[in-house]
């Protein structure tokens, strides 16, 4: 599997007894050539159903007529399906690979191999064996299901295989799944046949856009407060001036990013509005001293700009400087980290240097052409404003009066407690320490650790009693299963190398929710302990679906550190960063708790009886997913 992030992924599943996860695959790698053809995808994958494969039933009656031992028919495969390098050409400054030997591709070409030849004629496969295709025996499962969420009628968990695209660099993602989602509309029907159907399971196309254009509205709200704040102090010619010289700060610098090579994303977004109260603050000064300095002159203001400018000019030089080398070192972060830590330190660097360079020169002329027309009004005295008068109730008992030095003392064990206090936070967990800020995503991921070995029918059957709760819960639009391969890749994931997961020990359930603004619950259920809400809904998914709440082997799932590992990583703003919640399982099938009367053996002996008895689910048939629970109801 690629480690590329996909930014739309597909689930193609099917309500028809007749169709199983095989057809579905097959059904997919078509539309796969499709979607490689819709401008900007990068790669499409196929994750799910079984392997294909080609069977020879060999006849005894016909190969001892024919003279044809087993070992005949193992040479003719093994050496009709290889290939290999045998050297290389050089023609015209080129270097060429020669390959000889091909693979068979399928069930005719199998058919067709000459295993001996008798009497002088050709003896085949064919003639000595069946050779059928069709599924391998299943090493990874893959179902869909809906929950209540859902918009159309609950289905129950049905075989399904999804599809996972990724984009080209620099390409808008937004744009790409929506040229996705109308091929595959246009597909329905011929390629995609009556009966499937075809679910968006992922669409971070969507979610960047709502996110860039939450982000452009913030952006939109800092710039206006900025204009309405110098509107209210200064004046609304001042404001008209801030308002135009920080538009064009905005456009330059979007542009100059967009001659840096990069794209307008969350990350280069995020840059403006991290650097807006120093992108408008050039302005600002120089507005703000043009103004006063005319309120204090009588002269020209052809005049008095210069020398206003001049004044502030050094310390304005000197600012912008200092914060750029503050934050110019994050540019050169290596590793996973520095394409998503770089545009934050170029972008805000590059929008204070022409912020600088408008202020010097767009804001002067500004100034000259809208200041110069107004009515000028000499400066009252400075005792007689408001805003002296301010702060001299506010200031004075600091710095004047019998009084003053305890004040001052108190001051100053005010703000030494408060930044003690403001250093307790993190350690006290009221505010949390993360790189990224929380997120609230539509959806989360459900992590499977059996004990290596565990069969992968066995890990279906875990991770099928997991999605029977999961489709009880209001919120649950649907969830997609995967035992014994690996999910498609998120940055989480990307992170923590999942991709990796393979083997039949292990598990995935990915869950889809409606948005925030449309869940029913918003917060955390708060009958459940703080940051632990993972681990009740594992043990209500197995105390819920046929458990006895008075079994001990099922009554709690935190004991035991052996066993199987069940965890969950969610990016969301209501759980805490970093931590991974675990559920240890009985690997025999059981849950338990310590000291409860009954450890693993006493259960894995009930388990054992009831399965004599007939009391648990049935095995996985026609190459769907196991759908039985983990305990007879």
């Amino acid at each position: 599997m690629t480690t590329d992030r996909f930014v739309r992924t597909l689930t193609l599943w099917t309500e028809d007894e007749t169709r199983g996860a095989y057809e579905l695959q097959q059904v997919a790698h078509s539309v796969e050539i499709e979607l490689k053809r819709v401008a900007g995808t990068k790669a499409v994958y196929t994750i799910g159903g079984p392997d294909r494969a080609v069977r020879v039933l060999m006849d005894p009656e016909r190969m001892n007529a024919r003279a044809v031992t087993a070992q005949d028919v193992r040479n003719a495969l093994l050496l009709s399906n290889a290939s290999q390098p045998t050297g290389k050409l050089f023609k015209e400054n080129q270097e060429i690979l020669v390959q000889t030997g091909t693979w068979l591709a399928g069930s005719a070409d199998v058919k067709q191999l000459v295993v001996s030849v008798r009497q002088g004629r050709p003896v085949f496969i064919a003639d000595v064996a069946e050779v059928s295709e069709g599924p391998d025996s299943p090493s990874r499962y893959a179902w869909f299901g809906t929950g209540p969420a859902a918009k159309a009628a609950a289905t129950g968990p049905q075989p399904a295989v999804t599809l996972a695209i990724s984009k080209k660099a620099g390409e808008n993602a937004a744009t790409i799944a929506q040229r996705v989602i109308a091929r595959v509309a246009q597909l329905e029907g011929t390629v995609i046949p009556e009966g499937i159907n075809v679910n968006v399971t992922r669409d971070y196309g969507a979610t960047a856009s709502d996110k860039a254009s939450k982000l452009m509205q913030k952006l939109a709200f800092a710039t206006a407060s900025v204009v309405i704040l110098v509107f209210f102090t200064l004046g609304r010619r001042e404001a008209l001036i801030v308002g135009v010289a920080v538009g064009l700060t905005l456009a330059a610098t979007l542009f100059a990013s967009w001659a840096w090579g990069f794209t307008l994303n969350r990350v280069s977004l995020f840059a403006l509005i991290f650097s807006i109260g120093i992108l408008v603050d050039d302005a600002i000064v120089v507005v703000e001293n043009i103004h006063r300095h005319r309120g204090l002159s009588d002269r020209p203001l052809a005049r008095i700009i210069p020398a206003a400018v001049d004044e502030v000019g050094g310390p304005t030089i000197l600012a912008t400087f200092t914060v750029i080398a503050a934050l110019l070192p994050m540019a050169f972060v290596s590793g996973l980290m520095g394409p998503y830590m770089s545009p934050i330190p170029i972008n805000a660097s590059i929008g204070m240097l022409l912020s600088l360079a408008i202020a010097f020169m767009v804001t002067p002329w500004l100034s000259l052409k809208l200041l110069g027309h107004g009515p000028h009004h000499p400066a009252p005295a400075i005792h007689t404003t408001r805003l002296h008068r301010l702060f001299s109730r506010v200031l004075r008992p600091f710095v004047a009066g019998a009084k003053a030095k305890r004040a001052r003392l108190l001051l100053g064990l005010g703000v030494l407690m408060l930044v003690a206090v403001s250093a307790l936070l993190p350690i006290a967990k009221w505010v949390v320490l993360k790189m990224l800020p929380f997120d609230n995503k539509s959806e989360f991921q459900v992590l499977v650790d059996l004990p290596t070995g565990t069969p992968v029918e066995q890990t279906a059957a875990v991770l099928s009693e997991m999605g029977a709760y999961l489709a009880t819960v209001p919120e649950v639009t649907a969830y997609q299963a995967y035992a014994g391969t690996a999910s498609p890749i998120n940055f989480n994931g990307l992170v923590r190398q999942y991709y990796l997961r393979g083997e039949g020990s292990q598990g995935d359930l990915q869950v889809n929710l409606p948005r925030h603004g449309h869940r029913l619950r918003r917060r955390p259920d708060p009958h459940l302990p703080a940051g632990s809400s993972a681990v009740p809904l594992l043990s209500h998914a197995l105390d819920h679906h046929g458990a006895d709440p008075a079994d001990p082997c099922r009554r709690d799932a935190r004991a035991r550190p052996a066993g199987r590992s069940v965890h969950r990583h969610l990016d969301d703003r209501h759980d805490r960063p970093g931590r991974h919640h675990h559920a240890q399982l009985d690997p025999a099938g059981g849950l338990h708790q310590s000291g409860s009367g009954q450890g693993p053996r006493a259960c894995r002996r009930r388990h054992r009886r009831r399965r004599r008895a007939g009391e648990t689910d049935r095995a996985h048939r026609r190459g769907r997913h196991a759908r039985g629970v983990l305990h007879p109801r």
